[in-house]
Order: C-alpha cells, then sequence, then structure tokens
C-alpha cells in the first residue's frame, strides 16, 4: 500500500512564505559572494583560475577569507586595498549566520511564556541561533558584501569598474557565442526591466528573467 505521507518531511517550515523567498536570495547573493572571492584569491596570489581550482578546491569559504586576509596588505592601490579589506570584514560578519541558516535546521525558538519565534540552529553553535527576524539585514548586508568584492576584483584584474546597479552574469566555458551581444541589445537590463517589487537591501531581479 502506498505511504500518503511518503514525500511528507517530518516537520513543517516555520517560515512564512516571503521568509523562503529572502532565504533563497541570501543563498544567491552568497554565490556571489564566494565567486568573488575566489576571483579575489586569484589576483592577490597570482594564479589562474584552475591553478586555484588545483590549490584550494572546495575550501570553505572561512578558509579562502583565511588565507586572502594577510594577502590583502600586498595590494598596490590604496583603494582597492581599502574596498578588499571592507568585504574581507562583511564576508567574515556574515558567514556564521549564512552556515546557521543554511547547514542548520529551522524551528520554533522558546525564548520565555508567550514568545516563541522561527529561528535556526545548528549543533555546533551550542544553542546559538539565528532569527527569522535577522534575515532582512543579513539580505542586506550580502548586497553590499558582494558588491565590494565585485569591485576590488574587478579592478585587481582590470576588468573595468562596477558602474550603476545590478548587471547580468553570464558564465559558460569559452568565449560568449556570436548572436548574444544582439540577444543583451534586445533585451536591455533597464528601469522597465526591473521587477520593482524587490526593496533597497534586497538582490534585485527582473519581471522576465531571460
Amino acid at each position: 500500500m502506498k505511504d500518503p505521507h511518503e514525500f511528507v518531511p517530518p516537520f513543517l517550515s516555520p517560515l512564512t512564505h516571503d521568509e523562503h523567498a529572502t532565504l533563497g536570495r541570501i543563498a544567491i547573493l552568497w554565490g556571489q559572494v564566494d565567486m568573488v572571492l575566489d576571483l579575489l584569491l586569484e589576483a592577490t596570489l597570482g594564479i589562474s583560475g584552475k591553478q586555484r581550482q588545483a590549490l584550494l578546491g572546495e575550501k570553505p569559504i572561512g578558509a579562502k577569507l583565511d588565507i586572502l586576509k594577510p594577502l590583502i596588505a600586498d595590494i598596490a592601490s590604496a583603494e582597492t586595498k581599502r574596498t578588499a579589506l571592507q568585504f574581507w570584514d562583511f564576508a567574515s560578519q556574515t558567514k556564521t549566520q549564512r552556515n546557521r541558516i543554511f547547514h542548520g535546521v529551522w524551528g520554533i525558538r522558546c525564548d520565555g511564556p508567550q514568545k516563541i519565534q522561527p529561528a535556526a540552529t545548528h549543533y555546533k553553535d551550542k544553542g546559538n541561533t539565528t532569527k527569522a527576524s535577522q534575515l532582512p539585514e543579513l539580505e542586506r548586508k550580502l548586497c553590499k558584501t558582494a558588491r565590494l568584492g565585485a569591485i576590488a576584483a574587478y579592478s585587481l584584474h582590470n576588468l573595468g569598474g562596477i558602474e550603476g546597479g545590478a548587471s547580468r552574469l553570464f558564465h559558460g566555458s569559452g568565449p560568449p557565442p556570436p548572436w548574444l551581444q544582439e540577444w543583451k541589445e534586445q533585451h536591455p537590463v533597464d528601469d522597465d526591466a526591473l521587477d520593482h517589487r524587490y526593496k533597497e537591501g534586497q538582490l534585485p531581479f527582473l519581471t522576465n528573467p531571460v
């Protein structure tokens, strides 16, 4: 006989639909933070992407931040050095909360009579929590963290400055296909394309992403 609960997990999520969406945006932002950290390591170590992958592999972000910290002092440009250090500070501040909300477990935290709230904890944290009410501020910090890292990484790789708002990120192996430039011109990232339900301090997104 088929189990009617075969695909039902053992516990409910304590989060609202909007809080789930915030978690998803935080995950995307953390991917951006991790990517620009790798770019900073390549530049400050003077190695290629292939060498960085061979040497650092799948090291967690905390270990990569430990490697980056002493290398920042050797950055020639004072402005880029300052930006890279700001990136390091913000990434270090946010990694514990990020690890807790994604590697821990979400449930209800009982902080006293008639005071309960959704929160995430991890067995390694000895009871420390990140509450659902803290998610918006974490997203806001990660928006700034990713931007700081990108500014520093672009400067070190001589890719030009980061101007204006957010843009599309294209990735893949080899040079871009010849038709991509025409596609980008036909699908500009402008005010009309943005989904204006996002607020300042949130990850921007498009009404029709592709």
